[in-house]
This record gives C-alpha cells, sequence and structure tokens, in this order.
C-alpha cells in the first residue's frame, strides 16, 4: 500500500510532503509495535474481552489475522464490529 494511503492520528496522508514523512515515518515506527503488543497481550489474555474490539479493529485493516474460530471468539463479545459484519 502507498505510503499516501495510510491513516495515522486520524489524518490522511494527503498533507504536505514534509507532513506525510512524518506520517510515514510515525507509521513505520509505531506501528510494527503495537501490532507485537496487541498479539503478545491477546494471547497472554484470551478472555479479557476489552482486548476484543481493538484486535478486531487491527484485523480489519488487516494487520492481525485471525482464524474463523478467533473472529467468532471475538465477535460475540463486539458483534456490532465491522470486522463482525463480514461473513
Amino acid at each position: 500500500m502507498p505510503r499516501n494511503k495510510f491513516i495515522y492520528a486520524e489524518e490522511i496522508g494527503d498533507q504536505s510532503k514534509e507532513r506525510n514523512e512524518k506520517l510515514a515515518h510515525g507509521i513505520e515506527n509505531d506501528c510494527p509495535k503495537a501490532k507485537k503488543i496487541a498479539k503478545r497481550a491477546l494471547s497472554k489474555y484470551p478472555n479479557n474481552t476489552r482486548l476484543y474490539e481493538p484486535i478486531l479493529n487491527l484485523s480489519e485493516i488487516g494487520w492481525y489475522q485471525l482464524s474463523p474460530d478467533e473472529k467468532n471468539k471475538l465477535c460475540g463479545s463486539s458483534p456490532e464490529n465491522a470486522t463482525c459484519q463480514v461473513r
């Protein structure tokens, strides 16, 4: 995905060249760390329903892969999540 297509901190990357560079740098630094923390949290606390919505959101944007069983489990607590609406 081209960098200017990312949304970071609720901004679309069609800002000035300098802002786009800051957005790209933030994405490169923060997103891998956030994914790692999310995976570790869910594996350590698999029954913590407060984690389900953020994990589903990461799944929706393609940054977290869920098996069908994992998706069903998480959607049981967050059925209104957009990821859960896709069949």
